[in-house]
Formats: structure tokens, C-alpha cells, sequence
């Protein structure tokens, strides 16, 4: 065999190599993205000026979408004879999403004139939510927890003493309240055994954590401030705590402002003699 066509060997070699990798390339991310189109909600709800050109056509863009629900937690409790047991919460949380449909769509008084046709985006992430529900096994109930248009980011379930409650980040789907600053949030808490819903009465943050470690006595939330004031959040600004009372509801600087000054003051060198 001479050198020419071992070389065309080789090179034929390497190019169907080459196809075969690109092919398995495209069928992986075929797959991944099927896999997201049918696990993550489609779009986010509509802007509130959206819907109301909308509604003032008589027609609408999407339709109600139940994400599938889990239990809000699971305990694990000691009999009598010292074996261990989980118990399943009797609250089941449903997120309720959105499908984004192909054509608008004429509002009618009960049901669809047609069957709706969906358009799904493949790079949607998760949490683009409009509602929730808590399913009660206990008396087999069903609640709606928002009456209000918005967006639902994230449902946090959470122990603090004895209770249980869900922690639920929020955004405007006004543009008016996002163009100050469209990554802040809103949250509120839901108490699952009094069914109480309570917006946190919290200053501009971002990056909010919330911590409920079971040996502090206190309720505590970390965010990112503005610091210079600047009207931007980055990288370049300072976290703050709060702390959050847990039968008022109230929200407060933790350790307080005048020890945050005090350890500001020290840290910038104004107790040094000079």
C-alpha cells in the first residue's frame, strides 16, 4: 500500500470518527433538551401590560399548567420499641405553571373552542411559576395561595421551632415595579397549619439566604445591600442581617445598626491614634 493511500486511510478514519462524535454530540443534546421541555415550565407569565392588550381583545396567550406536586416534609420519629418511622406532612405542594400557546386565543366562558397548541422553549430554567397550591390530606382540602398576578421563583420548605412553613420568592410582572431594579424580590411566608400568608417587610436586597438552624434562637435572613448607592447590586457590596420575629413578623438589622457602625468604623481605622 503506498504512503498516498495510507494517508487517505488515516484521513477517511479521522473523518468518520469526526462524524460519529458529532452525531452522538447531537443526540445527547436532543435528549437533554426533550428532557427539559418536558420537566421545566414552559415560559413566565405574561407582563401585566401584556395581558391587558390582550384581554382587551378578548384573548389570551397562555393556559394553566400543574407542574407535578411532592410533600412538604418528612419527619422521622422514635416509638416506643426505639425503631424509627418517617412520617410523610399531610400538605402536598403543587406548583401551577404556564404552557405559552401557539396562537392567541379567543377567551371563552368555560372551556376551549379548540385544542390549544403549545409552544415550548427548550432554555427555560426552573421557577417561572404563577401560583401555588397545598393539597390538605388531613381534610382533604385545596388551597390557592396567591389571588394576585405574579411570578413564583422558589418554594422553600422550612422548620422553625415547631412549625413548618414554606418560604416563596416572588417577582412583579409589572414593568413599571421592575424597572427600578429587575432583579429584586419579593418573599412571603406561608404557614401551613394556620394558612397564613405574610409578605416579608424587607429593605432593597439581593441575594437573599434565609437561615433556620435549629440551635439559634433566632430566624436570621443574609442579603446582599447598596451599599454605595450606586442603584446596582454587585459584587463590590457588603451582605447585612436581619432577623425575623417569628409571632410578629417583624424584620430587623441584626446585630443592629449601631453595632454594624461601630465594627464599620473600626474596620475603616477611626480609633486609630493618630
Amino acid at each position: 500500500m503506498s504512503k498516498l493511500q495510507k494517508f487517505n486511510h488515516i484521513l477517511f478514519a479521522l473523518l468518520g470518527s469526526g462524524i460519529i462524535l458529532f452525531a452522538a454530540y447531537g443526540l445527547i443534546l436532543t435528549a437533554i433538551r426533550f428532557y427539559h421541555d418536558w420537566t421545566q415550565p414552559d415560559d413566565a407569565p405574561l407582563s401585566d401590560q401584556k395581558v391587558i392588550e390582550l384581554t382587551q381583545d378578548n384573548k389570551f396567550k397562555q393556559a394553566v399548567s400543574f407542574e407535578q406536586g411532592y410533600w412538604a416534609w418528612t419527619d422521622i420519629i422514635t416509638l416506643k420499641d426505639g425503631t424509627k418511622k418517617n412520617v410523610v406532612s399531610p400538605y402536598y405542594i403543587i406548583p401551577v405553571s404556564q404552557a405559552t400557546l401557539e396562537n392567541e386565543m379567543e377567551m371563552k366562558a368555560r372551556g376551549f373552542a379548540q385544542e390549544p397548541s403549545m409552544s415550548r422553549s427548550y432554555r427555560t430554567p426552573w421557577g417561572k411559576y404563577n401560583n401555588v397550591l397545598i393539597y390538605n390530606k388531613s381534610n382533604n382540602s385545596i388551597k390557592k395561595i396567591f389571588d394576585q398576578r405574579l411570578l413564583v421563583n422558589n418554594i422553600d420548605v422550612r422548620k422553625y421551632q415547631e412549625d413548618y412553613f414554606a418560604i416563596i420568592q416572588t417577582q412583579s410582572l409589572s414593568k413599571e415595579e421592575k424597572s427600578d431594579n429587575p432583579r429584586l424580590s419579593d418573599y412571603y411566608i406561608y404557614n401551613f397549619v394556620s394558612e397564613k400568608l405574610t409578605k416579608f417587610a424587607l429593605p432593597a436586597l439581593d441575594n437573599i439566604t434565609f437561615i433556620t438552624d435549629e440551635n439559634l434562637p433566632y430566624f436570621l435572613l443574609r442579603g446582599r445591600i447598596d451599599f454605595d448607592e450606586n442603584g446596582k447590586f454587585d459584587r463590590y457590596d457588603p451582605y447585612r442581617l436581619f432577623l425575623w420575629n417569628y409571632e410578629t413578623y417583624d424584620v430587623t438589622p441584626f446585630p443592629g445598626d449601631a453595632f454594624t457602625d461601630d465594627l464599620q468604623k473600626t474596620l475603616e481605622g477611626r480609633y486609630l491614634k493618630k
